[in-house]
């Protein structure tokens, strides 16, 4: 699942681009937000999406704020010692 950061947003038209971390924009609409909603989504935040790409170029679907990928709850040696046997 690719990451990025929400770089504008455009709320009386619904709709608002996000940057992966490769640099490439992508679209969102406010229905491709987890909540249907642009209120869950602020400027400069971290996001998880979805990656669809339609004949306009790049789309972003299921837009939501994924914790661990902010906070580093999914680093190795917290994986690791989480796993059983460990």
């Amino acid at each position: 699942m690719p990451y990025g950061t929400i770089t504008r947003l455009v709320p009386e038209h619904g709709f608002g681009f996000i940057v992966d971390d490769s640099g490439l924009d992508w679209f969102f609409v406010a229905g491709g937000v987890r909540g249907g909603s642009l209120d869950n989504v602020w400027l400069g935040e971290r996001v998880a999406f979805v990656s669809e790409w339609t004949p306009r170029g790049p789309r972003a679907a299921d837009v939501h704020f994924d914790r661990s990928e902010v906070e580093g709850a999914a680093s190795p040696s917290v994986a690791a010692s989480a796993e059983p046997g460990h």
